[in-house]
């Protein structure tokens, strides 16, 4: 709230002076021995609206609004406590003060409507020559005093940290407003390029030949040639399937044996391959039947895959789902649906950063929001098992920050 009022004295001010006038000119018929009751009210909700700014229970340009309010209310309060020591009188003159309350919120309105694009444009130019100065490249936006942070970002939580250090920042949330194309994506249309290709050096070709015997060898050229580049784009489809499958079989298959000796810690895996990793995953979404229903090998890769490419985030030491996390979850609701003969174990783990205790009880939290979420989405709760494994099955290193991203998950295995 100091930061606001730095930026936003001078809307302030006339609140104060609004607050010391009314407190002045407003005389009360006799002075009032208890609170009156419209200064209770406000006084409650003026403590309400501290908690909400606390919590952090309001994002973005809400939030803004709501410092703006908790402001402009302690400097109309603040006036008009000086504007009836001026007169010389006891603060229990306060029953006339609720008058000054409607021209006070009506510069408030003023002040948010038309500073407040120029309070988010300044903030963003902080942010971003810090941003620059750091040598990072992050794609983000600025609503309010929150900074909403390209979630796809491969640096994400260095950038957040930066970020988080610029006076002014409220909080970083993940968002994926800035996501590209996935690389599955141009993978899909890979083949349908080198055909496209082909076509063009044979339209190239028949312009520059002018006797039908060779416009038919040319065209003979293409056409092989364009069954040729077919033929190796499914090739390369079929050993990237193969290889996602290996990958997510083995994946599954030690999932289920920590899941049935959950005392035995697993051994951290390297996280070098994790781009690898992804693209197998990427590869294995696009290979998968749009329609129809699932059988439990198949539901089994689509969760895995989606988990894989998509993490599902939550906030820091919580077990508050991020706004950004809510179009994975959907998809995954999505899969469910499309195999609802199965039985699902959705378990959470975290990174081994705090006692086994807490970490325990916060990848059980995470791991019920997750269940609760798909619940909501019409995924059957009778289906759904949540267990938090706490730190106990990493597959990375906990040695750097990369790693302990990578351990911080929910995983979901097909019973």
């Amino acid at each position: 709230m100091a930061y606001v009022f730095s930026q936003l004295w001078p809307w302030f001010l006339p609140i104060f002076l609004v607050g010391l006038a009314t407190a002045a000119w407003a005389r009360p018929q006799s002075l009032r021995e208890r609170t009156a009751p419209w200064l209770i009210w406000f006084g409650l909700a003026y403590l309400l609206g501290v908690l909400l700014a606390i919590v952090h229970g309001l994002e973005g340009r809400a939030d803004f609004w709501l410092e703006t309010a908790l402001a402009g209310f302690f400097f109309y309060i603040l006036g008009a406590a000086a504007g009836s020591l001026f007169r010389k009188n006891a603060l229990r003159e306060h029953d006339k003060w609720a008058l000054g309350l409607v021209p006070a919120a009506l510069i408030w309105l003023a002040a948010n409507l038309m500073a407040m694009p120029g309070f988010e444009t300044d903030l963003a130019k902080e942010v971003q020559n810090k941003v620059e100065a750091s040598g990072a490249a992050a794609k983000f936006a600025v609503e309010g005093r929150d900074v909403l942070l390209d979630g796809n970002a491969p640096d994400r939580e260095t950038e957040a940290k930066i970020i988080d250090r610029v006076d002014g920042v409220r909080q970083v949330v993940w968002t994926k407003r800035f996501a590209p194309e996935s690389d599955a994506a141009s993978t899909a249309v890979e083949p349908a390029r080198k055909e496209g290709k082909a076509a063009e050096d044979a339209q190239k070709a028949e312009a520059q030949k002018s006797s039908l015997e060779d416009l038919g060898r040319v065209a003979e050229d293409a056409k092989t040639a364009a069954l040729k580049a077919a033929e190796e784009a499914k090739a390369a489809a079929e050993k990237a399937r193969a290889s996602a499958d290996k990958a997510l079989g083995a994946a599954a298959d030690a999932a289920k044996a920590a899941a049935r000796n959950p005392a035995k810690e697993a051994e951290p895996a390297p996280h070098a391959g994790a781009k690898e990793r992804t693209r197998n995953a990427e590869a294995d979404l696009t290979a998968l039947p749009r329609a129809g229903e699932f059988d439990a090998a198949a539901c089994q890769r689509a969760l895995s895959a989606t988990l894989i490419v998509d993490n599902i985030q939550f906030r820091t030491a919580s077990a508050k789902i991020r706004r950004a996390s809510a179009s994975v979850l959907d998809r995954l609701a999505a899969f469910l649906q499309r195999c609802d003969s199965t039985r699902i174990e959705i378990g959470g783990h975290t990174d081994d950063v705090g006692d086994d205790e807490s970490n325990q009880a916060l990848s059980q939290r995470r791991a019920d929001a997750v269940m609760k979420y798909l619940a909501s989405e019409g995924v059957a709760a009778s289906r759904m098992t949540a267990v938090g494994y706490g730190a106990k099955n990493p597959i990375a290193s906990n040695d750097d920050e990369e790693g302990r991203a990578l351990n911080r998950r929910i995983e979901m295995i097909v019973r």
